[in-house]
C-alpha cells in the first residue's frame, strides 16, 4: 500500500476526531510531499504470506515488517503484536 494512502487515512481520522482542523491536515500533506521519501519493493506476495503466517500478522502489518527487514531500519509502531514480531525478527522498534 503506498505511503500516501496510509498518511491520508491518518490525517482524515485526525480531522474527524477533532484533533487537527482540515486546513492544517491539508498543510501537513503539502509539507510531506516536500520530503525526500522513496518507495521500495518489499517482496512478493508468497514471501509476504509466509512471513505473515510465521509471525501471525495481517499482510498489511507484514508489509511494514518486511520493509524494515529489507532496509535494515527500525520500525516505528505502537502496535504490540507488530512490535513483538519485529523484535523476534531482530528489527529494532521505536515506540511513541
Amino acid at each position: 500500500m503506498p505511503w500516501q494512502v496510509e498518511v491520508a487515512n491518518a490525517l482524515g481520522k485526525a480531522v474527524v476526531k477533532g484533533k487537527v482542523p482540515l486546513f492544517r491536515a491539508l498543510e501537513i500533506w503539502d509539507e510531506l510531499l516536500l520530503l525526500p521519501i522513496r518507495q521500495m519493493a518489499i517482496g512478493s506476495i508468497p514471501q509476504l504470506l509466509r512471513l505473515a503466517v510465521q509471525q501471525d500478522l495481517s499482510l498489511y502489518d507484514t508489509c511494514y515488517l518486511q520493509a524494515a527487514l529489507a532496509s535494515s531500519l527500525p520500525l516505528a509502531t505502537n502496535d504490540k503484536k507488530l512490535r513483538e514480531a519485529a523484535q523476534s525478527c531482530g528489527v529494532t522498534t521505536l515506540v511513541a
